[in-house]
């Protein structure tokens, strides 16, 4: 709006402290013409569906071939968090309307991509680029998943019965994670009405069974049956019985026993079909066992133990997970007319009960399952299996909290030293009786025959209005976001050779540190802003509700980055067209400014330099951009300072009748010596 415009600037430059640049940039705005850009419909529902089939185009460079994200200390290409990993669709999808000259173009592209999902959700259609994909992202094993850690730590080669999207996880922004929600949902409905479809159908293709036959409760019962007066080798006769039963034939009898013997291969065959029978039997009892987990042996019976499927979990993404803290944090379980009268062990027990009340049905859930694939195990066998309970409330601390509670910790007394291990003994306990009455309450049930643990439908639905109804600001907060993790890797891929150089390194990972501070500022606000709890008590300077400053001044930060570290990739790339593998010299070279003397050690480093004189006098472009200078100087010097010297090298080129440079010019080479003092 016209009016707020000069209220901007100004608080931009009380509150935000930003540069002239950025202020600059907001000035010139004119929102009077924005009209003007905008594209139409038809161009939006364009843009959505070429990202959707694949069709954008982008060329993204390759990483250098012999390496693999695999953890953030040893690859650079590690993705970031708060972001979307680079190649996939969020981020196809914010490349493509960042490229729109105005915001309203960019909401027009977000709208009819919103469209679209609801059109996907209504025909059970997912995502495409949204799962793991071994070439672009992580190993599963380092990706840390948005969910609580006392839950299921370890779960070993388990698996989520009737889903294999993954979680929501730490490298997608908020928008990312709602999209992994969205496909999480589309599998989980599309696995929900396909059941029900094959109940109806087997329910209406049932027919009753006419013919009665014998079913013995035991293969050995119908073998071991009492001879009968027929001769061996004929068919006996069950006529008296009244009974009829498939054809066989009694075997030889022992004469030293009652059991039976038989010497034909037929016997053989039965004999085997036993052993066959009662490993089914065994194996039929282990109900929605995945695979048995080699090496790890029950306690008390020593029987294998099997991984079981077990109920997929309510997924989490940013927003939830800050409203579950604030709803355990100290100070709501302390505020209130009435919280003078708690004491601080009845604080902790109340959110002790608050924490085991959001995990215990997936605990419940996760026993049961466990139970049907291990009918004789025990409570030891499970935690050894599932790990060890933690302390709940450790997973709604916030990390910001972290570093300042540590240092804190040297200026406790005694007295408050020992109230927080008494606070611990308390909270271990209260844990231990939660599992242990939680494990008496379980009882055995397959996963497949579990409730679930979420709605489905309504939980897709509640993605859908968030993704419908978010704030044009919000919008712009991720696809900002996003942009920023791009353009870092961006630099970073096309570095090329110039990675090897010490400066560049240095100033790439200085850009990253940059970039993800800047990230974790954006997600703060954009969750905060989904929070209302944290409106009046989030305790930093706020633009009302959209945006903090210092956001804003850490993204000013890196846009000076980028530009920094394009300028000195430029000039690293030209340096090592003329210095091929020469690292250790470019880098002494962009180490200095303009005027300095830069020392050579080596002796490769001179005689480069010295090639790359000569390369320069002799070559001839035949379309020159750049017109040749009439004279070129070089002056070289040593670093002996008890016997000083330096050598100035003159030569210019020739001039023709035409006025054309020929190449044939003069050269003047003076060496002058000087005595120390």
């Amino acid at each position: 709006e016209e009016g707020l415009h000069t209220p901007m600037i100004d608080w931009l430059t009380n509150h935000a402290q930003i540069g002239h640049v950025t202020k600059g940039l907001v000035d010139a705005m004119n929102w009077s013409n924005a009209a003007d850009d905008m594209i139409d419909e038809e161009e939006a529902v364009s843009i959505v569906h070429q990202v959707l089939n694949g069709e954008t185009g982008l060329g993204f460079p390759d990483p250098p071939g012999g390496v693999h994200p695999t953890t953030q200390a040893d690859h650079v290409f590690y993705p970031m968090a708060k972001a979307a990993p680079v190649g996939r669709f969020l981020s196809l999808l914010f490349v493509q309307m960042s490229k729109l000259r105005s915001a309203s173009s960019m909401a027009l592209v977000w709208s009819a991509f919103v469209r679209e999902l609801r059109i996907r959700w209504d025909t059970r259609e997912s995502l495409p680029n949204m799962s793991h994909n071994a070439g672009l992202d992580p190993p599963r094993d380092v990706l840390k998943k948005t969910s609580f850690s006392t839950i299921g730590v370890k779960a070993k080669l388990a698996a989520f019965v009737h889903s294999s999207e993954p979680d929501p996880d730490e490298f997608h922004c908020l928008i990312g994670q709602k999209l992994q929600v969205f496909n999480i949902g589309i599998e989980c409905a599309a696995a929900v009405e396909l059941l029900e479809s094959e109940a109806l159908e087997q329910e209406s293709s049932q027919e009753p069974d006419l013919d009665e036959t014998v079913e013995f409760e035991d293969v050995e019962d119908q073998i071991k049956q009492p001879k009968s007066n027929a001769p061996v080798g004929r068919r006996p006769s069950f006529a008296s019985s009244g009974r009829s039963t498939p054809d066989f034939y009694d075997a030889m009898e022992s004469r030293y026993d009652n059991s039976v013997v038989s010497n034909t291969p037929d016997m053989v065959g039965i004999q085997t079909g036993l052993k066959r029978a009662r490993l089914e039997t065994k194996r039929q009892q282990r109900k929605g066992a995945r695979c048995p987990v080699h090496g790890v042996n029950l306690l008390e019976t020593g029987d294998q133990l099997y991984a079981p499927y077990l109920q997929r979990p309510f997924p989490l993404t940013d927003d939830i997970i800050v409203e579950r803290r604030v709803m355990l944090s100290r100070r709501s379980t302390a505020s209130g007319p009435a919280s003078f009268k708690l004491d601080k062990r009845q604080r902790v027990q109340d959110r002790m009960e608050i924490a085991h009340r959001l995990q215990k049905p997936q605990l419940l859930s996760d026993m049961k399952a466990f139970k049907a694939a291990n009918p004789s195990a025990v409570f030891q066998d499970f935690t050894s299996w599932y790990g060890n309970p933690g302390n709940p409330l450790d997973d709604y601390t916030d990390d910001t909290e972290a570093p300042q509670q540590s240092l804190d910790n040297f200026a406790k007394s005694a007295a408050v030293k020992l109230d927080n291990a008494s606070e611990a003994i308390q909270i271990l306990t209260s844990i231990r009786e939660f599992w242990a009455d939680t494990w008496k309450e379980a009882t055995a049930c397959a996963a497949v025959k579990q409730q679930p643990l979420f709605d489905v439908f309504s939980t897709v639905e509640r993605v859908l209005d968030y993704l419908e109804t978010m704030h044009p600001a919000g919008l712009l907060n991720q696809v900002l976001s996003v942009n920023l993790s791009m353009s870092h890797f961006t630099l970073l891929a096309s570095a090329g050779e110039a990675i090897h150089v010490g400066i560049v390194q240095v100033a790439l990972e200085k850009l990253r540190q940059n970039v993800e501070a800047a990230l974790k500022l954006l997600s703060r606000d954009v969750t905060n802003g989904t929070c209302p709890a944290l409106s009046d008590s989030a305790g930093f300077e706020r633009l009302p509700k959209h945006a903090s400053s210092e956001a804003i001044a850490a993204c000013e930060v890196v846009c000076n980055s980028i530009t920094d570290v394009e300028a000195l990739l430029c000039r690293a790339l030209s340096l090592l067209h003329k210095f091929p593998m020469q690292y250790d010299l470019v880098n002494k070279i962009l180490r200095r400014t303009d005027g300095d003397m830069i020392e050579f050690d080596e002796k490769e480093g001179r005689m480069e330099i010295l090639k790359a004189i000569q390369r320069n006098r002799f070559q001839e472009p035949p379309n020159e951009p750049i017109p040749r200078p009439s004279l070129r100087e070089y002056l070289l010097r040593n670093r002996d300072e008890s016997n000083p010297c330096q050598m100035c090298v003159r030569f210019g080129d020739k001039s023709n009748e035409a006025g054309e440079i020929d190449g044939r010019g003069g050269l003047l080479v003076a060496l002058t010596k000087s005595c120390g003092d």
